[in-house]
């Protein structure tokens, strides 16, 4: 049995459109010394403890329902957790930028409807984490999966 949606998710995926995405973000600067490999290791051991990142939103046969979430048999970590950097100098403005842009793009609904950057070449050698994920994973029943 699949968990279906509930009905405020199910209306928010109806609500979203091209112009209005229907995602949230956040946006980390650590203190340098975090890395990519960092990022990835822990993320990587920790993600069976997370089903709903490795899910998919499945429409019902002849929409006779609310969507279902159902395992995305393809799940690539490479496609949710990204590596990106800053050019010098790496500051503000520039991961003001970077970060408008990564927002501005829709998610995925093939996949998992979540992304993790890991930004790399910040002043002082910081490092910045920018997570976007759908409303649907984080509202109603499913908490913040994350």
């Amino acid at each position: 049995m699949h968990d279906r949606l509930s009905m405020l998710d199910a209306s928010l995926l109806e609500l979203e459109s091209p112009t209005v995405p229907l995602h949230t973000g956040g946006l980390g600067v650590f203190a340098p010394g975090l890395t990519f490999a960092d990022v990835h290791e822990t993320l990587s051991a920790r993600l069976d403890e997370i089903p709903l990142a490795r899910q998919v939103v499945q429409p019902v046969p002849l929409g006779t329902g609310r969507p279902v979430w159902v395992d995305d048999n393809h799940f690539d970590l490479s496609y949710h957790l990204r590596h990106s950097a800053l050019p010098p100098p790496g500051d503000a403005d520039a991961l003001a930028e970077v970060v408008s842009r990564l927002f501005a793009r829709p998610l995925d609904r093939s996949r998992p409807l979540w992304e993790l950057y890991v930004i790399e070449g910040l002043e002082g050698g910081r490092t910045a984490l920018f997570r976007k994920v759908h409303l649907v994973m984080v509202s109603g029943d499913a908490g913040d999966p994350f």
